[in-house]
């Protein structure tokens, strides 16, 4: 035994594995020797390969950096050239110094460029490449001479435009003349009319004056066309404008011989007698001098002096430069083809090398392959027939002998199996001796052919009285469909010999045993688990009991509303006892008009909606009347079917929250005091109680002196701290009496109740001092901050709380121009100052009487599809008009509009106006689409909506013909009304739109919530949208969000072709902008619209 253990586990062992491994006896030494013998060779083969791609990589090496210097060299050229033609092309529309300056800097930096390359070994080793770049640095000597001609010559317009110092000294001045004189005629024409004079000769005058301003708009649109700026058939455009402005001179004739007949009857007074002669003059010599410039205006040569020059010297020299440095770049690929050859060759010497090494690999390969096949698969064959005969019960074999040490470790190992299975069988056995549930083998025909102990045990019979018996003899109502049926559990009835009859549950399997078919049969008494379903009913019967007893009325009801269940709870909530409603529909107890805008036979698919989600509805009681409940509906699956259950709360007590939603709606977030909606509410029913009640109040109109210096020096979070702090200041100084709120921003608001006419100033200067003595301070910086107050008085007097705002406004901003940090009185001599304040003081009266004069106009701008460049609607827009004429544009008017609370009656002015229009358009064009902007005002008025309900109704207009825009800064300020008034818009058929979108600063957060079927991207992210990679990102997120959501999207600001471009790249759906169309009167569109109807 000793001996035995050493020889394994000692030095023999270890020499007697050496010896086997060096002989080649083991798998392992002949595979490592097959593998050294092809290693070898590989590594002879690659290394006389890698020296000869060496050497070629090396050359390639050195020739290839040498291309890339050249050609970085040639790019730098081709990109100082760009930057000069593209300069001097700048400079030659715009000649401004600095541009001027950067081409000559630009080309001289080319020269010296030109220098340093032609120094280079690349040019200097070639004859051909050295004379391309001489030739190329003689042309930039000569482009800088003719460049620096021409832009001296572009600078000085008289010596460009040949025509220019007659239209300077001549038809400019006499124009103006013109205009002059017509204005003092017009001026007396309107005195005289006072007096009674005729009205007649005023208007002549009028049309005079509006025919030369028409004439000299198209003499500039003329100059404009001779320029250049537009494109198309210009001399087509030249004569026509050419012909409309002896037109006008012919009108203009027409009608000065008019005042001389009425001259000649004493009927034009002194100043007008004075204007018609000087007009015969003037007019006559603005004809003269424009008949001088007719030959410049006729040929573009003669119009412009520079152009031969860049047409026939500039022009050609940037040619010849750009054919240069092409040839070079021809040169450097010649070269780089030449080079691609040369390493060709040497990869093909490789590819040769390799294809030898390969042949050499695939001789070891089969040698190896043989050897293989003799001494090792062949002797393992023998070794699988004999596992098959041990596999067929034959326990008596000899297994073969093997050289090969891995094939005996192999036989050893089948040994060891052998007795595994054997092992395996007895434990198989043992299991079905002690198996708990019966376990019965039949063949086809249901005869038993094994029956284990837990049968005997579970029929009463021993197993050589059950086997060979039929299995029916023991089992009740054996069909044959069960034994046909492999794997599926039955349930029914055994017979034991002294109990009688047992349920059971039966699983049948079929399985194949020495080729003979059999099924294996297993039976568990199912005794205790029919008492576990009885429980399960028990427990199902008390969760029945739990629903009856249950506080919330609990209903179930199927995927067609019929009721399946209905608590007790819910019988006392609305009246019905269950048997009365199973099998009704549920959707007639309760009305969901709060919750939908579908028709009543939708109610039902608009309640899954809310499935997960609690919402209000009407609950509707036996007796008719209506109940406020809670709704959550929530959906299972049983058997198959979708079942749902609704839990109902009545919520009469959550009414009461809506007293706290009020003090919400009506304070600011910040400062907890008065917002600016209910200040201007109280501000106009105080108005209104004092023509009652005689009272004396006063308004202040408070403005801290240093925010902005505080909100932009520190910190925005350092100003809201400030505006929280001033607001407990001036609640202290307040009384229970007086009315404190907030406008916005740092303008805040007091309304002083019982204030006697001696006493208002001392009130105003204890609010002045209360501010005025406090230091605000912040991160270890102290400011003294102050305020300036405008007194006004609320009498019976009052016109309107919007006159006593602005007279509060302008008090206040004459205390800051008086010197900040005091207070100031309205007066009436206050109203003569209003003029010399800024611009939005006094726009409140020029608003009220443009509404009241109906001097508002209508302007409209054209929405296009981008590929189809089709108008699918107009953007409908606002103007205002001066006491002259002009048009006053809305960033002039509307911001005071807002602060005066105006902007809600000019919506209102725009949205009568607006449909009327679009109703008399469609009596054309029934395809027309108009889109109106609302303010952020007309959020908060219901009236708006009822306002366009009505007008809808009246014209009988399409409501999907109008589209209403919101700006996304008017939705984020007050987000459930605008969603709300979205809502009733849709619900009327309208179509909404988000305009501005992007200025926000969580744009992407809530437009999933927002009820808008068009976005429409902000302009500032389009206006740099060619040149800028981060707007190309923004409007492309804009764009792909918005249309993930299924809105259609709107860009505005389109100025160039480039913008349009891009923009149908992104996938935008529609463009606006003035490349595409300026807005126009509303007039025009009329005339347009007719005139497309007439040619269709």
């Amino acid at each position: 035994m000793i001996n035995t253990a050493s020889k394994k586990n000692g030095p023999y062992a270890v020499t007697n594995k050496l010896l086997r491994f060096f002989c080649f006896r083991t798998i392992l030494s002949r595979l490592l020797f097959t593998s050294s013998l092809i290693v070898v060779t590989s590594l002879a083969i690659t290394w006389a390969a890698h020296s000869e791609f060496s050497t070629s990589s090396t050359q390639s090496t050195n020739q290839l950096t040498e291309r890339i210097r050249v050609s970085s060299d040639m790019v730098r050229l081709q990109n100082m050239l760009w930057e000069i033609e593209t300069n001097f092309q700048s400079y030659m529309l715009t000649p401004e110094i600095e541009l001027k300056e950067k081409t000559l800097q630009s080309i001289d930096a080319l020269i010296k460029q030109t220098q340093i390359i032609k120094n280079q070994h690349w040019f200097q080793s070639d004859a051909k490449n050295q004379s391309v770049i001489n030739q190329f640095n003689s042309a930039t000597h000569s482009l800088h001479k003719s460049l620096e001609f021409i832009m001296d010559m572009r600078a000085d317009p008289l010596l460009v435009f040949p025509a220019m110092p007659h239209m300077v000294n001549t038809l400019s001045p006499v124009s103006q003349r013109i205009n002059n004189t017509l204005g003092l005629a017009i001026a007396e024409s309107n005195d005289l009319e006072q007096k009674g004079m005729n009205e007649d000769i005023k208007e002549i005058f009028r049309k005079i004056r509006f025919t030369w301003v028409q004439k000299i708009s198209t003499f500039r649109l003329l100059t404009t066309t001779r320029v250049g700026i537009f494109t198309g058939n210009v001399g087509d455009v030249i004569n026509a404008l050419r012909q409309d402005i002896m037109t006008y001179d012919e009108y203009i004739e027409e009608q000065i011989n008019k005042l001389n007949q009425l001259e000649e009857k004493g009927l034009l007074g002194l100043q007008q007698t004075e204007t018609t002669i000087e007009l015969k003059q003037l007019t006559k010599e603005w004809r003269t001098s424009y008949e001088k410039i007719q030959p410049y205006l006729a040929d573009f040569n003669s119009w412009r002096k520079d152009t031969d020059i860049v047409r026939n010297e500039i022009t050609p020299l940037f040619l010849h430069l750009w054919n240069h440095i092409q040839t070079i770049n021809k040169n450097l690929e010649s070269r780089a083809i030449q080079n691609i050859k040369s390493t060709e060759d040497t990869y093909k010497l490789i590819s040769y090398s390799l294809w030898g090494l390969v042949i050499i690999i695939i001789t070891i390969m089969a040698i190896s392959t043989l050897l293989f096949d003799y001494q090792l698969r062949r002797p393992i064959v023998r070794i699988v027939r004999a596992l098959k005969a041990v596999a067929r019960g034959d326990e008596n074999i000899n297994l073969p002998d093997s050289p090969i040490t891995e094939t005996k470790d192999l036989i050893s190992a089948f040994s060891n199996m052998r007795q595994q299975v054997q092992s395996r069988q007895e434990h198989l056995q043992a299991v079905l001796t002690y198996a708990v549930d019966a376990i019965i083998t039949t063949n086809m025909r249901g005869t038993v052919r094994s029956f284990n102990p837990a049968a005997e045990k579970m029929f009463g019979l021993t197993a050589e009285q059950a086997i060979n018996e039929p299995l029916s003899n023991f089992i009740v109502d054996l069909d044959e469909l069960v034994m046909t049926h492999s794997g599926i559990e039955f349930e029914s009835y055994a017979h034991h010999t002294t109990e009688g009859n047992f349920p059971i549950g039966l699983r049948v399997s079929a399985m194949q045993v020495d080729g003979e078919e059999l099924m294996l049969v297993m039976i568990a008494d199912i005794r205790e688990r029919r008492e576990m379903l009885e429980g399960i009913q028990a427990r199902e019967q008390r969760l029945q009991s739990i629903m009856d007893t249950a506080a919330e009325a609990i209903v179930t009801f199927d995927e067609s509303g019929n009721i399946e269940n209905w608590n007790h709870a819910a019988e006392n909530l609305f009246g019905w006892a269950e048997n009365t409603v199973i099998g009704k529909n549920f959707c007639k107890h309760i009305s969901i008009e709060s919750i939908t805008d579908k028709p009543e036979n939708d109610d039902l698919t608009e309640i899954k909606h809310y499935i997960g989600v609690e919402t209000e509805v009407v609950g509707i009681h036996k007796n008719g009347s209506s109940i406020p409940l809670s709704l959550k509906i929530s959906k299972m699956t049983l058997d198959g079917s979708p079942k749902y259950t609704a839990l109902l709360a009545n919520i009469s007590e959550r009414k009461a929250m809506m007293d706290n939603l009020k003090h919400i709606a009506e304070h600011d977030s910040l400062t907890g005091l008065y917002n600016r909606a209910f200040f201007h509410d109280y501000l106009e029913e105080t108005c209104i109680q004092v023509k009652e009640t005689k009272a004396t109040l006063a308004l202040l109109y408070i403005d801290l002196d240093n925010f902005k210096y505080i909100n932009d020096s520190i910190g925005h979070l350092a100003g809201d701290q400030l505006l929280v702090e001033a607001s407990n200041i001036l609640n202290r100084r307040a009384r229970r009496s007086d009315i404190i709120a907030r406008l916005g921003g740092d303008e805040f608001v007091a309304i002083i109740a019982d204030a006697a006419p001696g006493s208002i100033e001392k009130i105003a200067e204890s609010f002045r001092s209360a501010l005025g003595d406090y230091t605000f301070k912040y991160d270890g910086k102290a400011v003294n901050v102050g305020c300036s107050i405008g007194v006004t008085i609320i009498d019976e007097n009052a016109t309107s709380s919007s006159n006593i705002l602005a007279q509060g406004d302008i008090a206040c901003h004459l205390a800051k121009r008086a010197g900040r940090n005091r207070i100031h009185v309205f007066t009436s001599n206050d109203e003569s100052n209003v003029k010399n304040m800024s611009l939005d003081i006094g726009w409140s009266q020029r608003i009220h009487d443009a509404l009241d004069n109906d001097k508002f106009v209508l302007v409209t701008q054209p929405i296009f599809e981008i590929n189809a460049k089709d108008i699918c609607s107009y953007e409908v827009l606002v103007r205002m008009l001066d006491s002259d004429g002009a048009l006053i544009m809305p960033g002039g008017f509307f911001s005071t509009a807002e602060r005066f609370g105006l902007a809600v009656k000019i919506d209102l002015w725009v949205i009568t106006n607006a449909v009327e229009k679009l109703s008399q358009l469609h009596q054309i064009n029934p395809d027309i689409n108009f889109s109106i902007n609302l303010s952020g005002q007309s959020i908060t008025v219901p009236e708006v909506i009822a306002h366009i309900a009505k007008l809808l109704k009246e014209k009988s207009l399409d409501a999907r013909k109008l589209t209403f825009e919101i700006t996304e800064t008017a939705a984020i300020s007050d987000m459930d009304r605008a969603v709300l008034m979205l809502k009733e818009l849709r619900k009327m058929g309208c179509r909404t739109a988000l305009d501005d979108f992007g200025s926000g600063m969580s744009s992407f957060a809530y437009l999933q919530e927002m009820p808008v079927d068009i976005v429409k991207i902000d302009g500032r992210f389009v206006k740099n949208i060619a040149d800028s990679n981060v707007d190309q990102a923004i409007v492309r997120a804009m764009n792909e969000i918005a249309h993930a959501l299924g809105k259609h999207t709107v860009a505005e600001f389109v100025e160039n072709e480039h913008h349009l471009k891009m923009l149908k790249i992104i996938g935008v759906d529609r463009v606006q902008g003035y490349h595409l169309g300026k807005p126009s009167s509303i007039d025009l569109l009329f005339d347009e619209v007719s005139s497309n109807y007439k040619s269709a």
